[in-house]
């Protein structure tokens, strides 16, 4: 017989206590997968924003946690176009609503003469004219789940627009936004003369010396601002900080459970088999060959939760993200390389939590454990 086919016999012998055991730790690996993907996807759904318009720099309130609460005056723009290395410079004003359908969309809205117009890529229409205060610009996302096209209209806080055209973002979070015209968007959230970012174009965004330098004297110059870049977005976002937080703290919660759920299972399998420990010490067995099987037993149970929990995790990941409340706002993402670390951590968790009892079954006195009935 070979060694392998002693620890699968071992846990067949037990298949409904396994079977619980391997489920309990496919819900936690699922867990972490899900928590981590979310946390990822929504920065990589902002930053891919900001890369998508061609903004190099953004620029932020300084005492501002998230990206909703900054209010900036839209006259700074005047003293950003002023340092050398500034290209263009837009002020964008964001804000987050609920319209009667229930779905949340993200409104932005730009100045009349923006850059950030000429970055839009429209599946269907045009983009408004400046005089076209009550037109609209809509994502993909909004365009298919409110079956909304080109000369529709739309209401929002209480005023209807007409539906100029539908973009096609490359990144999602882009798909679930309004653009509208500045001016429009002040009026309605009684915002006049205020903007919640500056989005900034460089001469040279490839020279890392000369974005540095660009951006250290912009954070001088105009202390009221953060100025941050593109890369640089997503890392230093308080809430985003907070949030990441909480995941990494929910996720380590997540497998101290999966580990007691090997410890226990390994720890009723050794007291169960006491006398058959026993046995196998009488035979000859090395106290190394015992600790070898009840490891073994520990990383198989490890090893196919692993799978299970993956695969669970990337099939909640998608229905999630389906969901009107979350679809549009975050790009989930499962690597190939996340599926190592999730293999990786949960065999280390089932090396860890067979340790124990199998130092305990390899500390069995054989006359002692022999009459164990």
């Amino acid at each position: 017989m070979k060694f392998i086919s002693i620890p699968i016999r071992n846990l067949r012998r037990r298949s409904l206590r396994t079977s619980f055991t391997i489920i309990g730790i496919s819900i936690a690996v699922s867990s972490v997968i899900l928590l981590i993907s979310m946390s990822r996807g929504i920065e990589k759904a902002w930053t891919n924003s900001l890369i998508e318009r061609n903004v190099h720099i953004l620029g932020l309130g300084v005492e501002s946690m998230d990206i909703l609460t900054s209010t900036l005056d839209e006259d700074l723009e005047n003293d950003i176009k002023k340092v050398s290395g500034v290209k263009k410079v837009s002020g964008e004003l964001v804000n987050l609503t609920r319209l009667k359908s229930g779905s949340h969309v993200i409104q932005r809205g730009w100045p009349k003469n923006s850059f950030l117009w000429n970055t839009v890529h429209l599946k269907e229409g045009e983009i408004p004219k400046p005089g076209d205060s009550d037109k609209i610009l809509i994502g993909q996302t909004i365009y298919e789940k409110l079956n909304i096209k080109t000369g529709d209209s739309l209401t929002m806080l209480n005023k209807t627009f007409v539906v100029s055209g539908v973009t096609v973002p490359l990144g999602t979070m882009n798909n679930s936004a309004v653009i509208l015209q500045l001016e429009t968007l002040q009026k309605l959230i009684a915002k006049k003369g205020k903007v919640t970012q500056f989005h900034i174009q460089l001469f040279k965004p490839n020279d890392i010396k000369d974005v540095q330098r660009i951006q250290k004297e912009l954070n001088k110059t105009i202390p009221k601002i953060l100025f941050l870049q593109t890369k640089e977005v997503a890392e230093k976002n308080d809430i985003l900080s907070i949030f990441k937080n909480m995941t990494w703290t929910t996720s380590l919660i997540s497998l101290l459970v999966a580990l007691f759920f090997i410890l226990n299972t390994l720890l009723m399998s050794v007291s169960e088999r006491t006398k058959e420990i026993g046995i196998l010490n009488a035979l000859g067995w090395p106290t190394n060959r015992i600790i070898l099987m009840i490891l073994m037993e520990g990383l198989i149970i490890a090893f196919i939760a692993s799978i299970i929990g993956y695969f669970l995790g990337v099939i909640s990941l998608k229905w999630l993200v389906q969901l009107p409340r979350l679809n549009g706002f975050f790009e989930p993402e499962v690597s190939k390389f996340m599926f190592l670390e999730i293999l990786i951590t949960t065999l280390l968790l089932g090396i860890i939590g067979s340790l124990y009892p199998a130092l305990k079954a390899a500390r069995l006195n054989p006359v002692d454990a022999l009459k164990q009935e």
